[in-house]
């Protein structure tokens, strides 16, 4: 992309700050956003409040060093965590809901749409060890095919869980400009 996702706008709002408000209107608890950099951590308390900035200082461990600081944060009493990366931003607001209703401390929800995975997932805390594990210092997906785990694929009518955002022109195809303070 050129920059950071998280600096993705859309009619100008930050796709993070709608991503929240989504949550937010979909009945989602607490939420934290994992950054990699403190310059963006600072710019983004500025803009958004109530919720918990946490800086991921080894990105290029991918997105389980991600995933690995929020079940940190999250702490003991969470029966799970939903991840909803930030280069998948046209989630509609029937699927959080959808996923926050079937939500539970075993297993994991994944959406899909006509027959494939998207995002964004729901780790049910009794998948946590092995998130936390070796196994999965290569990424996430490990988990996703475990037989010792139940996971839960859950049909929904929303492209947005397919559509990831990673080059410019997937941004300007769906009207997404750079951040300008």
């Amino acid at each position: 992309m050129g920059f950071p996702k998280a600096l993705l706008v859309k009619e100008g709002k930050l796709i993070v700050q709608r991503m929240i408000e989504d949550l937010r209107q979909s009945g989602w608890g607490r939420i934290g956003i994992v950054l990699s950099s403190v310059w963006l951590s600072e710019l983004f308390h500025k803009l958004i409040t109530d919720v918990a900035v946490i800086i991921n200082r080894n990105p290029e461990a991918g997105m389980i060093s991600s995933i690995r600081l929020a079940i940190a944060w999250t702490g003991d009493e969470a029966e799970g965590m939903l991840t909803l990366p930030v280069d998948h931003p046209l989630i509609s607001l029937s699927t959080l809901e959808a996923i926050r209703v079937a939500a539970s401390r075993y297993g994991i929800i994944v959406p899909t749409c006509k027959g494939q995975r998207g995002h964004p997932t729901w780790w049910g805390r009794d998948c946590w060890e092995l998130l936390l594990s070796p196994i999965t210092d290569e990424g996430a997906n490990r988990v996703l095919h475990s037989s010792n785990l139940n996971v839960v694929e859950l049909p929904v009518d929303d492209k947005g869980v397919l559509i990831n955002i990673n080059k410019p022109a997937d941004a300007a195809e769906y009207n997404l400009v750079k951040y300008e303070p």
